[in-house]
């Protein structure tokens, strides 16, 4: 189910597309606005391709605050790899920049 984010921003992680159960990676979602634009905070466990549902195409997504290439379809889909992490748990920190004008 997508949630609107910052007023503007239509979006619904996935989670580890190229698994069975690709929701349960996800341990939190979060986010925060300010005049700036909005960012939306994932903690996703493991590595692999990383998916989502966003309504509007961000301006960029960071993992563990390295900018990363994505990739966005017409249709909504979102999606970028996620590296192994150096942490015990191997969770990753995902930040999602949108700038609604």
């Amino acid at each position: 189910m997508d949630q609107v984010f910052g007023g503007a921003v239509q979006f619904a992680p996935l989670g580890l597309i190229n698994m069975f159960n690709s929701g349960g990676a996800i341990d939190d979602v979060a986010s925060t606005t300010d005049p700036s634009g909005t960012i939306i905070d994932i903690k996703c466990r493991g590595p692999g391709r990383f998916g989502a549902y966003s309504a509007i195409m961000p301006e960029l997504c960071r993992v563990d605050g390295v900018e990363v290439q994505f990739a966005y379809t017409e249709d909504g889909l979102l999606a970028f790899d996620l590296p192994h992490s150096s942490s015990d748990v191997n969770l990753s920190n995902i930040e999602i920049l949108y700038i609604v004008s």
